[in-house]
């Protein structure tokens, strides 16, 4: 029993240790995650305007290795929003003995105007007061007059050539700074089982914790491990202001091998600048699948064979020697029959006995099966190989269902079909003209 209690004691330090949901891991092992905020208080500056708003977040850390990382304000007075991340270094001795933080935050809170106003910091509001418009000042302008300068005779010169100005230099990205915050996994979480050779769509939640904004013409672009079927690059699509946040989709395939994969992605500028996660922001966001088994090999790989039974219709009592009627078609025997092609408005015959053969017909004996009040039948679970299709109209089931009449296609009732692995086919149709009906 005592090892037992020791055990179950180790497992939770173990696990409170290896840190709180919504977290993501760079190639390093560090981790990256949100601040757990309790209690938020402001206060307005006094001095000239504009009057500096002060946020102190206070909160805790989940242990002795985590830190506060990078804090993002808000890009606009609509929407009071700030985000404040954690860091944990890897390869550092942890303590599972949470780290009281108080956080002081200064914003500028520039263009807020007069009156309360709700500012929020992780979750956590908090209330203030401005008494007046937070504006900058207006200059005011002087009428002192300049010295006046006396400039030297100039020889005119040939008008020199205009400079050419480098794209980096014209860039509005040079002013600005390129960083994400990963937020959550909307879909696939970490260690996701995904059966083999499976598509599924991969949705991260990234918050622009930089100063530039994303434009539409921003890319998702692959950087490094597994890149599982997807694209070398896709557009962001929309725009993302700083502050804001963004769900990023990729459709992706999980390998066919059992394993632990592991596929990594970077946002790119118009100019090619690649950015991530990370004060530095170099570090990829990414995911991890787990596939529990290998796919089975081609030969191993089961598919269906089927199709419907239908009354082709003919109506021959209106044939003559110079015209047939729509539907209708010369028989090989003489006279007149249905033409064999499948027509929407011709009905199903149901319950209709199929029988399946393995080689080529004729054979029969491996399945039977019996067509629904669509007229539709099919074999499933069928390894490739060659089966012979058949029905027999005058068997002890069917001859009550078919005679009298014929075939109009296929020739005897009967089909060879060539399954490959995987395959689904379902084209194969029968078509009976009764002889007493039109």
């Amino acid at each position: 029993m005592r090892i037992t209690v020791i055990l179950a004691i180790f497992l939770l330090l173990l696990a409170a240790c290896a840190g709180a949901p919504n977290v993501q891991r760079d190639d390093n092992g560090n981790m990256f995650g949100i601040a757990a905020v309790e209690h938020v208080s402001v206060r307005v500056a006094s001095g000239p305007l504009p009057h500096p708003i002060v946020i102190t977040a206070q909160g805790t850390l989940p242990d002795t290795c985590t830190q506060l990382d990078a804090v993002t304000l808000p890009d606009d007075t609509e929407h009071l929003q700030i985000s404040l991340t954690t860091m944990r270094a890897s390869g550092q001795p942890c303590k599972k003995q949470k780290q009281p933080f108080s956080k002081e935050i200064v914003w500028q809170g520039l263009g807020l105007r007069q009156g309360e106003h709700v500012i929020t910091v992780n979750g956590v509001q908090a209330v203030f007061v401005l008494e007046e418009d937070n504006l900058a000042p207006t200059p005011t302008p002087t009428s002192t007059p300049l010295p006046p300068v006396l400039l030297p005779a100039i020889e005119p010169t040939a008008t020199p050539a205009p400079t050419a100005v480098t794209a980096a230099a014209a860039s509005p990205e040079s002013s600005c700074t390129h960083r994400i915050t990963f937020v959550s996994d909307i879909t696939v979480p970490d260690k996701s089982k995904i059966a083999p050779a499976a598509r599924f769509t991969k949705t991260w939640r990234l918050r622009n914790s930089g100063t530039c904004t994303w434009t539409e013409d921003y890319q998702l672009v692959f950087a490094g491990q597994e890149r599982l079927s997807g694209p070398e690059s896709q557009a962001l699509g929309q725009v993302v202001k700083p502050g804001k946040t963004i769900d990023i989709s990729v459709s992706l395939v999980a390998p066919s091998n059992k394993g632990t994969y592991a596929s990594s992605w970077l946002l790119q500028t118009p100019s090619g600048h690649k950015f991530g996660l990370g004060k530095d922001g170099r570090t990829p966001f990414w995911l991890k699948i787990r596939v529990p088994r290998d796919a089975p090999s081609p030969e191993d790989a089961v598919g269906s064979i089927g199709g419907t039974v239908w009354h082709d219709l003919c109506a021959s009592n209106l044939a003559t020697a110079e015209s047939l009627p729509p539907g209708c078609d010369i028989a090989p025997q003489g006279g007149v029959r249905a033409d064999g092609v499948h027509q929407p408005d011709e009905p199903p015959i149901v319950d209709a006995e199929v029988s399946l053969g393995l080689g080529a017909c004729p054979a029969s004996g491996l399945a039977v099966v019996r067509s629904n009040s669509a007229g539709r039948f099919v074999f499933e679970h069928l390894k490739a190989a060659t089966y012979c299709l058949s029905i027999d109209a005058s068997s002890e089931h069917n001859h009550f269902i078919f005679i009298p009449g014929q075939w109009t296609t296929p020739p005897a009732g009967q089909i060879t079909v060539k399954l490959g692995p995987g395959q689904a086919l379902a084209q194969f149709d029968f078509g009976w003209d009764y002889e007493m009906a039109p």
